[in-house]
């Protein structure tokens, strides 16, 4: 758990299918990350976490950041990464 940020903006998907194996998802290497349920990477303006739903096939992706902007391009970015795209 990451806690409260104090977030001015958030968004929670869930993506088709698992990704077998979250840490073959590249590393955000510069930010604080954690890997205890999944995969968690904490910058100043932003977070997120990547793990298994619990109850379903499927991958649960949490950000928050500062503001709806930083949201839509940190996710924009968390998703390209996450499809190999980046």
């Amino acid at each position: 758990e990451t806690g409260d940020r104090g977030a001015a903006g958030s968004i929670e998907i869930f993506l088709a299918g698992p990704i077998e194996n979250v840490a073959t998802v590249p590393c955000y290497c510069d930010g604080e990350i954690d890997t205890l349920d999944g995969l968690s990477v904490v910058y100043d303006r932003f977070w997120f976490t990547i793990r298994p739903s619990n109850t379903e096939p499927l991958m649960r992706v949490r950000l928050e950041g500062l503001d709806a902007d930083i949201v839509a391009a940190a996710l924009t970015e968390v998703l390209a990464v996450i499809a190999g795209e980046e």
